[in-house]
């Protein structure tokens, strides 16, 4: 807050002038620690309720700021074990398609290693994508990667009881896989169906 005796001055607002009508010229003397200290406080005071409304805004609720930080941390750990699961996976057909192959009790011949290979890519892809967006806000784009993992494992899940309904693969086989894709995919359904978690 400026306070000024005399004419108007120009002098910055973490200043105030001393000085009366005719004296020329003004002395500009900073103030004092305790007025600094209770401008800083308001200041800050007035951005922190600002960033909270800003926030919630963008998030369209009229909801305390703690709680969005509650609901990312939430997202963030899907997408961290989503990013997990599927890179690991993904390293392994990858790197080692025969050794991926043999966990489902097939022998993979060099076709079938080559196509585990792009099977691999593919989910080391999506699980760089899952990286990238394990932090962020709620939004349209967030919920359209949910709902992609949700399909993903609700697809692969379809897939592998197919693959055991015409005798290609066994329940053991599977079983593992099969425990992951609809883990994953319930808690994706849990958090685009959720408003709270969502």
């Amino acid at each position: 807050m400026l306070r000024a005796f005399g004419r108007p001055t120009k002098a910055p607002a973490s200043y105030f002038i001393a000085g009366g009508a005719g004296e020329d010229p003004f002395i500009v003397l900073p103030l004092r620690p305790d007025e600094m200290v209770r401008e800083l406080r308001g200041t800050l005071k007035t951005l922190s309720a600002h960033v909270e409304q800003v926030t919630r805004e963008k998030q369209g609720r009229n909801l305390p700021l703690r709680h969005f930080r509650g609901e990312v941390m939430k997202r963030s750990y899907f997408f961290w074990a989503a990013t997990i699961i599927g890179g690991a996976l993904g390293l392994l057909m990858f790197l080692s398609p025969a050794t991926a192959a043999q966990g489902f009790g097939v022998v993979a011949d060099p076709i079938e290693q080559s196509l585990f290979r792009v099977l691999g890519a593919t989910l080391i892809g999506i699980a760089i994508l899952n990286f990238m967006v394990r932090d962020h806000p709620a939004s349209p784009t967030l919920n359209a990667i949910l709902w992609g993992n949700a399909a993903i494992h609700l697809i692969g899940s379809a897939a592998d009881i197919w693959s055991v309904l015409i005798g290609t693969l066994t329940w053991a086989n599977i079983a593992p896989g099969l425990v992951i894709h609809l883990v994953i995919f319930v808690w994706a359904l849990w958090l685009l169906l959720r408003p709270s978690a969502a």
